[in-house]
């Protein structure tokens, strides 16, 4: 069986929509308006934070005592019709491979259910699992993965990840997932380097089954 397991953010639609962006602004907000931080501390304890922990969530929850639940309701309240639509075209990409596919995502649940919506590709998905299902753990972390698959019962050795993160692929291919970097960068060292989310199509137009 063939497992295909997509990041969401920036994988799945392009960065260029502004979608991270406004993200990262209401992370922003969220610091200073919910938690009380002064907002000349912000940058900088948002990439310790990163640093340490993986994303800022965990070193709010770690030393602001912040409910991981606030903080993904608040930083995921988006106009999401304001950012994306329809994409026919990855509906039809997706559907040229053939085996389980699953999202896995750091953020919310409710974040990747409403970008999957917006996009028309959310039947396309036989899972998500969002940072919630994993302990609130991201995927810079081995011990993320292990718990998706405990979840899903995937074996990395038949899977794939495409991602536009290079940490999170690497972290995979210690498991054994086949990896994709989707998006600019240096794909040495991944099994496949697609600029675009549209070009996985190529994985079956040549005959290519990528987890042979």
């Amino acid at each position: 069986m063939q497992n295909y397991v997509f990041d969401l953010d920036n994988t799945l639609y392009h960065p260029d929509t502004g979608i991270l962006e406004e993200v990262n602004h209401r992370i922003n907000s969220f610091m200073i308006h919910k938690v009380g931080i002064h907002f000349d501390k912000v940058d900088f304890l948002r990439r310790t934070y990163r640093e340490k922990y993986g994303v800022t969530l965990r070193g709010l929850m770690y030393h602001y005592s912040v409910r991981p639940s606030d903080y993904l309701d608040y930083v995921h309240d988006l106009a999401y019709d304001e950012f994306i639509g329809k994409d026919p075209l990855l509906n039809s990409c997706l559907e040229t491979l053939e085996g389980y596919r699953a999202v896995f995502t750091n953020g919310a649940k409710s974040h990747a259910v409403n970008i999957l919506s917006k996009l028309g590709v959310y039947e396309c998905f036989d899972d998500i699992f969002a940072i919630e299902d994993v302990d609130y753990i991201p995927k810079i972390y081995i011990e993320s993965f292990k718990k998706m698959m405990d979840m899903s019962g995937i074996i990395p050795g038949d899977s794939i990840l495409f991602e536009d993160s290079c940490v999170n692929l690497t972290a995979a291919a210690k498991l054994g997932f086949k990896t994709a970097l989707i998006g600019v960068g240096n794909g040495s060292g991944f099994d496949y380097h697609f600029t675009s989310i549209y070009d996985i199509v190529s994985l079956t137009e040549k005959g290519q089954m990528c987890c042979e």
